[in-house]
């Protein structure tokens, strides 16, 4: 449903004026051309194109909006300008920046930015760690034990707890431990899908944000909805 050559680009070809509907014949470059920030008007995205011969500025309609557009200085997915979408670049973190020279108002910005990405880093590590040994214990639970030694001993330094407790199970407490894992795994992957970021691409496009869930929906079936 979104692959990456639905989000990345080819070539822009069709950009057609805005005053009077006529098509540029050839794409525009950065040699001939200047591009400047995307204007709305009436929910519609236009292009400012100056042509460096004549100085002269139109806006433009770029009618391949699912092709983006690879020439330098020209920005991607016209349409699509708001929010966190599939122009949009991966995001700076504002981690090491620091808040000395600036005015106070910007400093308790920054701090609060820092703050927030201090959270939700910490939050994504909690979900980790509550789901991450889904795959691996998931695998362990299903070999003997002679299978894969090497693998096995992986497993065992890095989730210790829960392999001593499968390896001192009963089979019947083996089997709801074994049905766990599975549901670790599974959770696993609906958090990832649904509050991780989707990925990016080359030259910074990103994907979509239901990419991961239309993804995993595909892959595991309409049981996920659940």
């Amino acid at each position: 449903i979104c692959e990456p050559w639905d989000v990345l680009l080819g070539e822009g070809r069709r950009f057609v004026r805005k005053k009077d509907g006529e098509q540029l014949l050839d794409p525009p470059n950065e040699l001939e051309h200047a591009f400047g920030e995307v204007v709305r008007q009436r929910g519609k995205a236009y292009l400012p194109i100056t042509d460096l011969k004549t100085g002269e500025t139109e806006l433009y309609k770029l009618l391949d909006e699912h092709k983006a557009c690879r020439v330098k200085g020209m920005p991607q997915f016209l349409d699509r300008q708001l929010g966190m979408h599939n122009g949009s670049k991966q995001p700076a973190s504002y981690k090491r920046v620091a808040a000395k020279g600036y005015p106070q108002t910007v400093q308790a910005q920054l701090r609060e930015v820092q703050a927030l990405e201090t959270r939700d880093r910490a939050y994504s590590k909690l979900l980790d760690d509550l789901t991450r040994h889904g795959h691996d214990l998931l695998w362990y639970s299903r070999s003997k034990p002679r299978h894969r030694v090497p693998e096995r001993r992986r497993i065992w330094s890095e989730f210790p707890k829960q392999v001593e407790q499968f390896d001192a199970a009963s089979p019947d407490e083996k089997f709801e431990l074994h049905r766990s894992f599975d549901d670790a795994l599974w959770v696993g992957q609906m958090l990832g899908a649904y509050l991780m970021e989707a990925g990016w691409q080359e030259g910074g496009g990103h994907l979509p944000l239901e990419h991961a869930i239309a993804d995993l929906e595909i892959r595991e079936g309409p049981s996920m909805d659940t």
